[in-house]
């Protein structure tokens, strides 16, 4: 490490750091965090429905940041340019011969050149920095061409991966729910790009000195295919002083929650498979119980499911907090997807029992009927809502030890200062 009084971090993020999304959240721990080692140059793929308000933190926590408005972002060879053809057959040209995973892919791994952030890379020079964080395997594909000169200036350049994206993708062929094209060569074509995602992780995820992921779950997943040498787990955090419980007053009401991103393929299965195959069962026993489903931008898979009475959609909410205290049981009936998922910590936090499939809950090392229930089989899981809506001694008291859990593993502060130590050793020992 340098002998100035404060270090400079380049912090190359694909997310933008707020509230609403596992990746902002994420994302503003690891600013919160490295705020405090030195100085922050931010450079961030600006989202398109960024207000002002938004960019307070990253004045506060940023000597510098510097937006690259999604526009910026075009296709970084001129090949992979045939994809926006509208003859299907010019479109299968790059699909059959590129290396890049670029068909489930091709808004992320191949358009992620950004003439912004390219001139801004060109412009650098690299020793005058201690350290590189970069959010996200697509951030990582974007800045390539430049990580030889880092290698080369002897700055560490650390990856951070939410998700293990080649599991994500082969987990969501697994199911026909998944919104894939229905032919044999769209399907041929999805398997085919499952196999260059995974090359394309060998390829770069050992370039980087360190490797972030968000559990001890992904971090054997990393060392097993032998993804990287330093693997760091740093959990996802939850701001457990804005989640907190109200013991004093609990609901009775027989509300079950979901929340999440219903554009986002994994959630809107998940309300789907439970409004069709879980509900049904749950209503039988529990005439009174109801299905709410918050969070925005729901599709139209997501808004057929209303009816107004027994299963209501909300779309997006300005605040969670009074969705989760009104509801009796939260679930999360994920059947595939990756990372840790923060809506579950969220609820936790609150106080409420959660329900969920153990992929939905992966990463979450939480003691099955204890501190959450776990199910996977349909009529378990609708056998263990019922359960909990008629029993409201059983859902306080795991809420209760739910809440626990998270304020001792997964508090903002606790996570934060984790954030703290292992970049700080890390720039110590460089």
């Amino acid at each position: 490490m340098k002998k100035e009084s404060k270090v400079k971090i380049l912090f190359l993020s694909y997310g933008f750091p707020r509230s609403g999304s596992g990746i902002g959240i994420r994302t503003l721990s690891f600013l919160r965090a490295l705020s405090q080692l030195g100085d922050i140059t931010f450079v961030y793929r600006a989202p398109e429905d960024l207000a002002a308000s938004d960019l307070e933190s990253v004045k506060n926590l940023c000597k510098e940041s510097i937006p690259l408005p999604v526009a910026s972002f075009d296709w970084i060879h001129p090949f992979y340019r045939l994809l926006d053809s509208d003859k299907k057959f010019i479109k299968l040209i790059p699909l059959l011969f590129s290396t890049k995973p670029i068909y489930t892919h091709s808004n992320i791994l191949a358009k992620n050149r950004s003439e912004t952030l390219h001139s801004f890379l060109e412009s650098i020079k690299w020793k005058e920095f201690d350290l590189v964080h970069v959010g996200r395997i697509y951030m990582a594909a974007a800045i390539m061409d430049f990580l030889p000169a880092m290698k080369r200036s002897g700055v560490p350049v650390v990856l951070d991966l939410d998700d293990i994206e080649s599991e994500v993708l082969e987990r969501a062929l697994s199911f026909s729910s998944y919104a894939t094209p229905r032919t044999w060569i769209g399907k041929s074509l999805s398997w085919l790009d499952l196999g260059r995602l995974k090359q394309y992780e060998k390829r770069t995820i050992p370039l980087f000195d360190a490797c972030v992921v968000c559990s001890e779950w992904d971090k054997g997943k990393v060392s097993r295919n032998g993804l990287s040498k330093n693997p760091w787990v740093i959990p996802n955090s939850v701001d457990t002083h804005y989640f907190k419980p109200d013991f004093s007053n609990l609901t009775n009401s027989r509300d079950i929650l979901f929340l999440g991103n219903m554009s986002f393929h994994p959630n809107v299965d998940a309300v789907r498979y439970f409004a069709k195959e879980i509900f049904p069962f749950i209503l039988k026993e529990v005439p009174a119980s109801r299905f709410v489903i918050a969070g925005k931008k729901p599709v139209a898979d997501v808004l057929n499911l209303a009816n107004g009475k027994t299963i209501i959609v909300t779309g997006e909410i300005p605040d969670p907090r009074p969705y989760y205290a009104q509801s009796s049981v939260v679930v999360t009936p994920i059947r595939y997807g990756g990372g840790t998922r923060v809506k579950i910590l969220e609820a936790m936090s609150m106080g409420k029992a959660v329900v969920s499939t153990a992929i939905g809950a992966e990463g979450i090392p939480a003691k099955n009927g204890d501190e959450i229930i776990l199910a996977d089989l349909a009529d378990d899981f609708a056998d263990q809502c019922i359960r909990l809506l008629n029993s409201p001694d059983l859902r306080h008291s795991i809420g209760r030890r739910s809440h626990e859990f998270v304020v001792k593993n997964f508090d903002r502060n606790l996570i934060e200062t984790q954030i703290h130590y292992m970049y700080g050793s890390f720039l110590k020992d460089g």
